[in-house]
């Protein structure tokens, strides 16, 4: 993170605009939270999907029993 940091300040005292900090902001956020959520997926042993396969699995499976 120092690092990150250390770009950020470089990139300000090159001529950085606030726009520019606020995407690199972002975009060490989305990192951040990649991070985080690909470790609790990974446990169930998926991606960046399985928040995704479970909010479209619970759909079919009651309008089966409806159906029928």
């Amino acid at each position: 993170m120092a690092t990150i940091a250390m770009v950020t300040v470089v990139l300000l005292l090159m001529g950085g605009s606030f726009v520019v900090l606020a995407i690199v902001f972002q975009w060490i956020v989305g990192l951040v939270k990649l991070g985080r959520h690909v470790e609790v997926p990974s446990a169930h042993g998926n991606g960046d999907q399985p928040g995704d396969l479970e909010a479209q699995t619970p759909d079919p499976k009651p309008q089966n029993p409806n159906h029928a």
